[in-house]
């Protein structure tokens, strides 16, 4: 059995259902990401797994575990794109909820009510909230770098990004988070 994750590419049924399970269980994105990637199990783009890939963002229905097409339901018109007059690039933003279509496509569900529902209840436990400094989202607005080169090294051996992992210590984000 295939699905189809939100850019159009196939992913194994069974990887997916395995991702709700892991995860409704405890085991967090980065772990199951981890072991996809140990095992070979191609990712949603074709190549390796991420955290991300597998949270998303459940405001904007991005992520395995926020695609609603794995319990039979269409979303469209959750984003509309604009163009960012500074930059001249495209920029999405969410559409509200009343905005939305949905339909109802009970021949794709590949999670049923009950995993997606224990799934929906441990990302609410798990979630951040408004804290002090970040705005009521986990990363805050915008601001300056803490260190002097942050954003600007690369790893030598995949190019992905750096980023500090002790005081004293930078290394690939790539390799931690996958």
């Amino acid at each position: 059995l295939i699905g189809v994750c939100a850019h159009g590419r196939v992913l194994e049924v069974e990887v997916v259902r395995r991702i709700f399970r892991d995860y409704a269980v405890g085991v967090s994105p980065r772990a199951i990401a981890v072991a996809l990637n140990a095992e070979g199990v191609p990712g949603p783009r074709g190549g390796t797994w991420s955290a991300s890939a597998i949270h998303g963002n459940p405001k904007r229905g991005t992520g395995i575990l926020n695609n609603e097409l794995y319990v039979g339901r269409l979303v469209w018109n959750r984003l509309r794109y604009v163009k960012d007059p500074e930059t001249g690039r495209r920029v999405s933003r969410p559409n509200p909820p009343e905005a939305w279509v949905t339909t109802e496509v009970p021949e794709l569900r590949v999670v049923d009510d009950a995993l997606w529902a224990r799934v929906k209840a441990r990302q609410a436990a798990t979630a951040l909230g408004p804290q002090p400094g970040n705005k009521g989202g986990a990363m805050g607005s915008r601001h300056r770098p803490r260190y002097l080169l942050s954003g600007l090294l690369t790893c030598g051996a995949c190019g992905g990004g750096v980023s500090t992992i002790s005081a004293t210590h930078v290394g690939c984000s790539a390799a931690r988070n996958k």
